[in-house]
Parts: C-alpha cells; sequence; structure tokens
C-alpha cells in the first residue's frame, strides 16, 4: 500500500456516511405480527396485531387489526381490515 492511501480512503468513507439520508433507510419485510405494533419508515407486504399504529415513512400493504389502527398522514397502507 502507498503512503497516504489510507487518509485518503478515509476521507472517502467519512464523505460517502456524511451524505447519507438516513430518513429513507427503512426496515423492510415480509410480515410483522405482534400485540401492540408501531412502526415508522418501514416496507412491509403484511402487518398484523390487535392494536396497530403506522407512523411516518411507512409503505404497507395490508393491516390487519383486532382492536384499533392509526395511521400518519405521512404513510401509505394499500389495505386495512378489521379481523375477529
Amino acid at each position: 500500500m502507498r503512503k497516504g492511501t489510507g487518509f485518503k480512503l478515509g476521507k472517502l468513507i467519512k464523505s460517502l456516511l456524511l451524505s447519507l439520508d438516513l430518513d429513507v433507510v427503512k426496515l423492510s419485510t415480509e410480515t410483522i405480527e405482534g400485540d401492540d405494533i408501531y412502526l415508522e419508515h418501514t416496507k412491509a407486504k403484511a402487518v398484523c396485531g390487535n392494536n396497530v399504529i403506522i407512523g411516518e415513512g411507512c409503505d404497507i400493504g395490508v393491516v390487519e387489526y383486532k382492536s384499533t389502527f392509526e395511521q400518519s398522514d405521512k404513510s401509505k397502507v394499500r389495505e386495512s381490515k378489521k379481523v375477529r
């Protein structure tokens, strides 16, 4: 390795990390199941639970809930349905 290469590489990595927009980082999964669910910045095909809150930045295919469902106007839910 040539002298000074490590410094240049470190500077490049630091500039890349500083340029990341952390608001676009999302959890991405097929299904989320639980009793009480609160999500932000999540992409999922299905979310199933008793009480479900979909916060901002979510992209959800279907929400199935037993008791309560809330959705931020800064998220997308294609379908929601109350189940027994």
